[in-house]
């Protein structure tokens, strides 16, 4: 399988974001057609599997959690924004309230320090 998708020059996005839909639109359907083929995670890896997804406050990082959490894996998101974060959670719980999830809110590229949310367990 092979697909072949083309950003648009650096010039083209910077005058329109029409250019900047069309390559976000390419990337969305390629991970439809990568998830299209339904596998049995949970038989495959196991009960309380965890996958952690970076960048997973919008764009192919959220797509890729939603589409994990409906496989049944449990989900660690990480982000900048802790807002933006909460928010995917509450969409992942609306597709499996059955899996667990944590957050990591971190800059990476400013700092080596990071906050992560506290699990139930700690409470």
């Amino acid at each position: 399988f092979f697909l072949m998708i083309r950003r648009p020059p650096r010039s083209t996005q910077s005058r329109s974001s029409a250019a900047s839909d069309v390559y976000k639109r390419q990337v969305l359907n390629f991970l439809k057609v990568l998830f299209a083929k339904r596998h049995d995670f949970q038989q495959r890896y196991g009960q309380n599997t965890w996958a952690l997804i970076t960048g997973a406050s919008d764009g192919i990082g959220k797509e890729f959690a939603l589409q994990l959490a409906q496989s049944g894996f449990n989900i660690c998101l990480h982000g900048r924004s802790e807002a933006k974060l909460d928010e995917v959670v509450k969409e992942l719980k609306q597709i499996r309230s059955d899996i667990q999830t944590k957050k990591i809110v971190a800059d990476l590229s400013k700092s080596c320090l990071l906050y992560t949310s506290p699990s139930p367990r700690d409470s």
